[in-house]
């Protein structure tokens, strides 16, 4: 089929047009590409700069403290105060710098930690000058450790500038290759835009042929068009009030539930991943001792720097890190002076770790007493031979001191019940025990018995034991009681009948004796 002449030319105009398009998101990708590189240049240009600086004020530091503890001049410590108090702006220059660096930002808190050792040695020298002397001043200027921290000072400024190097040179090469294709791709546009320009020429011609052709139809299509733009506009007006609605909800919602938090007795923070605070509730605030500005933007990391709070920031890592929830407990030092105790839970959300902390003091001071109290019990327990012991009526599951299995001489492990405690007595004595217990649960009347037992040992007893209910809306709860020992008490009463029956025969006799002397 042969094509016409309009149809070669809409070919033709069309291809142009596609790969003028082509060549031209190209040549913008790359024009992006080349300036991002630009701005890496820069960035790493200013990094290279900033330890220049802090190299040259090393310097400044290092020449001051020596020319001080050389000379004993005075006018060398301007020069080392001065850059003491220039490293540390370089310092935090550099630190804006590299926050996006997170390599750079290792290599910067070593290189902290070097500066401040350093600083901290230069101002032992000064000291050591001023309060012993010239000599005492070079010898410790002369010792391995002050040496051997400007090596690794100037070490690992190369280390960061090496990286800054490769960097920059990476982004060097990239952006030739792109300027290289911005010029290739310019060309490319400049030849496709003069055959559009010829194209068009061509197409201008034929256009009034074409026009009233197309104007009929244009016309349809352009009243189609009016007609779904008219819906399509509708259907956006309802989604833009339905999207207004749902974001005035939402506002609502954050600010409801905001409000919730700030009126939480437990503390509610939030730390983003570079380890700096988000939200803290006024609970935070509070415990933290400090102000509401001080905290929002602070890292974590150097409001707990010391070594007490390792564990802490460790288990922070893991759940920025891992994106795992972690749990511990806390005992700071608070800030009235006492020591607090804190259940602590981080848990990890869409803006960094969501982190309760939950004031455990009161519970962990409760527990601890009623541990006191249970341990005090049980020696009493043990001490006077009494067990206690109760039974939970709705389940029959019965609760044993220590003691009570010792008495039983049963195994702590063992479990006991109501039935099986009973059986340890003898037949008669069963009888007894059952009915004082059914009358207990029934109508409520306590016990008071001394009734002989055989332990799991085959041991011969007397056991004392008593028993009440516990009543509920009328109805038998639970019962408990105790149990003593009673074996030696009943041992010493036989003796005493036994005892008082002999001293009653021989008064008998004597009296009988007396009757036969006087006849």
């Amino acid at each position: 089929m042969q094509m016409s002449f309009r149809t070669k030319l809409l070919i033709g105009f069309g291809l142009l047009l596609g790969i003028l398009i082509f060549c031209g998101w190209n040549l913008n990708f790359v024009l992006r590409r080349s300036g991002q590189s630009s701005k890496e240049m820069m960035h790493s240009k200013e990094v290279l700069e900033s330890l220049e600086k802090i190299q040259s004020a090393i310097i400044d530091i290092e020449s001051g403290m020596q020319g001080f503890v050389i000379t004993s001049n005075k006018e060398y410590l301007t020069q080392f105060h001065s850059g003491v108090v220039r490293i540390d702006s370089l310092k935090k220059s550099l630190r804006t710098i590299v926050l996006d660096n997170i390599q750079q930002n290792i290599n910067l808190d070593t290189l902290d930690d070097l500066i401040r050792t350093e600083i901290d040695v230069s101002n032992s020298i000064v000291q050591r000058t001023r309060t012993n002397g010239f000599e005492a001043g070079v010898a410790m200027l002369h010792s391995s450790a002050d040496r051997r921290t400007i090596l690794q000072i100037k070490s690992q400024i190369k280390l960061m500038e090496d990286i800054e190097d490769k960097k920059f040179l990476s982004q060097q090469q990239l952006k030739e290759e792109s300027d290289s294709r911005t010029v290739l791709f310019f060309v490319a546009i400049l030849t496709l835009s003069l055959l559009c320009s010829i194209l068009l020429f061509i197409s201008i011609k034929r256009f009034r042929q074409y026009r009233f052709e197309v104007t009929s139809e244009f016309e349809k299509q352009l009243k189609a068009q009016t007609e779904i733009l008219v819906s399509t506009n509708k259907e956006m007006k309802d989604e833009v009030e339905e999207r207004k609605r749902i974001q005035d909800i939402t506002l609502t919602s954050e600010a409801k539930y905001r409000h919730i938090l700030d009126s939480m007795v437990e503390s509610c923070q939030i730390v983003g991943f570079d380890r700096r605070y988000i939200y803290l509730n006024n609970a935070a605030v509070k415990q933290s001792g400090k102000t509401q500005e001080e905290l929002l933007g602070q890292s974590i990391l150097d409001i707990y720097s010391d070594g007490e709070h390792s564990l802490m920031i460790e288990k922070l890592r893991k759940c920025i890190d891992e994106r795992t929830p972690q749990f511990m407990e806390c005992f700071p030092l608070l800030p009235d002076g006492t020591n607090g105790c804190f259940d602590i839970k981080m848990q990890p959300i869409a803006e960094g770790v969501f982190i309760l902390c939950i004031d455990i003091s009161k519970r962990k001071k409760v527990e601890e007493e009623l541990r006191k109290s249970t341990s005090m019990l049980t020696e009493t327990g043990k001490l006077a031979n009494v067990g206690g012991w109760e039974i939970d009526i709705s389940t029959m599951s019965m609760l044993c001191s220590l003691q009570f299995y010792r008495i039983y001489e049963v195994d702590p492990s063992f479990n006991l019940d109501m039935e099986s405690t009973v059986n340890f007595f003898e037949t008669e004595a069963q009888l007894v025990l059952k009915e004082a217990i059914d009358r207990c649960i029934e109508i409520g009347e306590p016990w008071d018995l001394e009734l002989p037992l055989i332990t799991a040992k085959g041991k011969h007893i007397w056991l004392h034991t008593r028993g009440q209910a516990e009543f509920r809306d009328g109805k038998c709860v639970r019962i408990y009681g105790a149990i003593q020992d009673t074996t030696e008490r009943k041992k010493a009463e036989e003796n005493i009948k036994k005892s008082e029956e002999q001293f009653r025969l021989i008064s008998e006799n004597v009296a009988d004796m007396n009757c036969v002397l006087d006849l």
